[in-house]
């Protein structure tokens, strides 16, 4: 009689707590630790990759009087009962039903264990072995496991100093991340480093390709950190000689540092060297005119000093005055930390007046 009472109270507490669709969409969510997540790769990646803000896989619930059977996608399923919800079974079988991703697991596995024996290169290579297996698979999970593959690949070559693997690897690690926007911090990150390592070899397109993608992934995210490439872009064409693109950086980096308040000692170093940049374009009347404006726009560069030698650098060059041109100049090189771009042209205008002047039209 006892067994029969708790038997009926056991079904009542069944049938009242049965978990429903809120509930198991919660626990995708929120409950499932990364350390023991079973099923397929996507699946860990839902907590352990996305911390938390993954768009929750499609689900579909089925009610079983005193239970409920959660089917995920990819037939992953979960038993629901007394409010919890329990793991039942994987019915994950890949893509075209192939076995590639034991494949790339295993082989994930086997660089882990050469990267724990510190055989850098074994690992290295079949770090990068494995990307290439699961890049095949083809989804947004498996994409972001190549990444990290890629990523651990490039670690292990750039302590080989192996340079060109290393840039490769970090390279196609870059270009999976940068493919979903999730990740296109990781990816901005990834090409600040690939477009450090390009300048230092001056290598100076590929450098402006590299930094122009880390702008343009830290700005996907609303990262303030792409301030650090727009300074690099505008430094690169300012040395090739890219004067308007130049100028058109800094004026960037001067209306984002204005913005911020503990930034704001910054505007005046940006706000002349997009001045330097028109001077360097050799246009003395617009040079003039963009002092003025950035002297109106900006009150931490009106009647700063170096404001005031810039108008004096023009207004020499103006009146074809050699010797005060001069003086400007050196005063420029003395307390303003003139960016190396800057002295051939500003040399070529001295020439000039040497020479006997120019118009200032």
């Amino acid at each position: 009689m006892i067994g029969i009472l708790i038997a009926i109270a056991l079904v009542v507490a069944a049938y009242r707590t049965k978990p429903d669709a809120n509930s198991f969409r919660t626990f995708l969510k929120n409950a499932i630790p990364k350390s023991s997540v079973p099923g397929p790769t996507w699946l860990k990646k839902l907590t352990n990759v996305m911390a938390g803000t993954a768009t929750i896989p499609d689900f579909k619930i089925d009610d079983i009087i005193l239970c409920s059977l959660a089917t995920l996608e990819d037939g992953t399923a979960y038993l629901g009962i007394f409010g919890t919800w329990f793991f039942l079974s994987s019915g994950y079988q890949g893509p075209v039903g192939s076995p590639i991703e034991v494949e790339a697991e295993a082989t994930r596995d086997k660089a882990n264990r050469f990267k724990a024996e510190r055989k850098l290169g074994d690992a290295a290579n079949t770090f990068a072995e494995a990307a290439r297996l699961f890049e095949r698979i083809g989804t947004e999970f498996s994409d972001y496991d190549a990444a990290l593959c890629y990523d651990e690949a490039y670690k292990a070559y750039n302590v080989l100093k192996d340079k060109p693997a290393a840039s490769h690897s970090l390279a196609s690690a870059a270009r999976l991340f940068d493919a979903h926007l999730r990740t296109a911090h990781r990816a901005a990150k990834a090409y600040e480093i690939l477009g450090a390592g390009a300048k230092a070899q001056k290598d100076f397109p590929r450098a402006l390709d590299f930094y122009t993608k880390a702008k343009r992934g830290f700005e996907r995210v609303g990262d303030a950190r792409s301030i650090g490439p727009i300074g690099h872009l505008a430094e690169i064409c300012a040395v090739l000689g890219l004067w308007s693109e130049a100028r058109t950086h800094y004026e960037t980096l001067a209306e984002l540092c204005d913005e911020k308040e503990a930034l704001r000692f910054s505007v005046a170093k940006y706000v002349y060297h997009a001045c330097l940049c028109v001077v360097a374009e050799g246009d003395w009347v617009k040079a003039k005119l963009a002092v003025d404006e950035y002297e109106y726009k900006y009150a931490s560069f009106s009647n700063t000093k170096e404001a005031n030698c810039l108008k004096k650098l023009i207004g020499a060059y103006e009146r074809f005055d050699d010797d005060k041109f001069t003086q400007a100049f050196e005063e420029m090189k003395r307390d303003f930390m003139l960016p190396p771009w800057a002295f051939e042209p500003l040399e070529h205008a001295k020439d000039v007046l040497e020479k006997g002047g120019v118009s200032f039209t």
